[in-house]
């Protein structure tokens, strides 16, 4: 038999300069966003910055669009964004600042700052420091970086320069004794726990430690209260000298009953052409200068509009999520419903990986919080009590809310949690709970379980 051959048609697109750019644009984030848009004002004559929020780039938010943006009633969406605070090293160079220390104390003291992780720890020896760091041989002992040590271990926060969890907590512990808020008994308990026992105490195994120590449960009740007060990273407070920043894009606010979606509006996210610009290179009558000029026209004309799209986008993907979710709005996470991309896509007319760009790195506000986009979509898991499906999400908000309101002295097991769950609509099998709980960082009921 002779062959043959099949030819089947098929179809690729080709993106254009034009639409790889509105999603490059559509996938930043408001942060990236901002600084693209700093950037082509700078590298770009053509153009400039809104003066007026009200004012929009040509060809950006249309007559019918807009209410498209929103500014919170008597908030700064500014307000929003996470504050840039004072970094781990900043804080400790300012209390070395305040010593009256020799030029060689000094440069030791900052030279073991600039060391330290960012937990707050320094997990090199002294005798490697020193043999790496930058100061004469010849001038500079170990005891000196032994005192720079004892130096730096003083300062605020408790237990910083410590080697690890638990050598920052019994240092911590020494600072509560020598401020006299610790009992020396208590505190002579509590070292040897930390010393010896802290795995009994990650593992909850109070009983087992009580016998270790010969003391009773009362002062174990103490030991834990007090380990309960320090702090495993000594620099958690502190940010880390890269600062991330969140700010919410859109608003979902209720207005008359109705929860509606808005896009946030920001003082200087806008821009748009300089017409006196534009118009001079449109009607200029020199070759030289509209071939000069032209494509820097196109570019402006192009992110302008691919910055428009992304507004139309995100508004669009943020009213189908809506529409998906709005009990949660009204009953927090235990309402939220599955939803995946494919449906989003299909009802905006959008493609998935559109969707999937519109919603990475975008962050919504609302009366309950701030949430990325993304949270809203999860997979469905079994029937609830409406005989619809619920999220995941839905089941270990409500598995967490179970966890938490249980009896401290006799924690809920994976099989109660189930079939808590069940009375409350939620149709789900033990080792699925088991697997939620271990996603949410629930330790079992056996190393849940506290003293009387």
């Amino acid at each position: 038999m002779a062959a043959s051959l099949n030819l089947v048609p098929s179809q690729h697109l080709t993106l254009t300069p034009k639409m790889r750019q509105t999603l490059q644009v559509l996938q930043l984030s408001t942060l990236e966003l901002s600084q693209k848009i700093n950037d082509a004002l700078e590298d770009n004559p053509l153009l400039e910055i809104c003066e007026s929020s009200e004012e929009v780039s040509e060809g950006n938010t249309s007559e019918g669009d807009q209410e498209l943006y929103w500014n919170a009633e008597g908030d700064d969406p500014e307000e929003w964004e996470t504050p840039a605070e004072k970094t781990l090293s900043s804080h400790l160079l300012e209390q070395a600042g305040c010593l009256p220390l020799s030029e060689k104390d000094s440069g030791l003291l900052r030279w073991l700052i600039g060391c330290l992780d960012n937990d707050g720890f320094l997990p090199e020896s002294l005798e490697e420091i020193s043999q790496s760091a930058p100061f004469p041989k010849d001038e500079t002992e170990l005891e000196d970086w032994h005192v720079a040590l004892s130096l730096l271990q003083s300062f605020d926060p408790p237990g910083i320069g410590t080697k690890d969890v638990s050598d920052s907590l019994l240092l911590q512990l020494k600072h509560l004794l020598n401020r006299k808020l610790l009992a020396p008994e208590l505190a002579k308990l509590t070292e040897e726990t930390l010393r010896d026992h802290l795995t009994l105490v990650a593992k909850h195994r109070y009983d087992e430690l009580k016998n270790k120590l010969s003391c009773s449960s009362e002062e174990i009740k103490s030991v834990l209260e007090v380990i309960g007060r320090l702090t495993p990273r000594p620099a958690a407070e502190f940010s880390a000298d890269k600062i991330n920043f969140v700010i919410p894009e859109v608003a979902v606010t209720k207005i008359q009953g109705r929860w509606t979606v808005r896009l946030i509006s920001r003082s200087g996210s806008k821009i748009r052409l300089n017409d006196s610009y534009a118009q001079a290179v449109v009607q200029s009558k020199d070759k030289e200068t509209m071939q000069l000029w032209k494509g820097r026209l196109t570019e402006a004309r192009e992110l302008l509009h691919s910055i428009e799209q992304r507004e139309k986008t995100l508004l669009k993907v943020a009213r189908a999520i809506l529409a998906h979710q709005e009990a949660f709005f009204d009953k927090g996470p235990s309402a939220l419903r599955p939803l995946v991309l494919r449906q989003i896509a299909d009802e905006t007319e959008l493609h998935e990986s559109t969707v999937s760009r519109a919603c990475s790195g975008k962050y919504l506000i609302c009366p309950l919080g701030v949430f990325e986009l993304k949270y809203f979509f999860s997979s469905s898991v079994g029937p609830s009590d409406s005989g619809e499906a619920a999220s995941a999400a839905a089941v270990k908000a409500a598995l967490k809310r179970l966890v938490d309101q249980e009896p401290k002295a006799k924690p809920l097991s994976d099989a109660k949690i189930a079939s808590a769950l069940e009375q409350q609509g939620f149709s789900v099998a033990r080792r699925t709970v088991a697997k939620y709980r271990e996603a949410l960082g629930i330790a079992p009921a056996s190393e849940r379980k506290n003293l009387d």
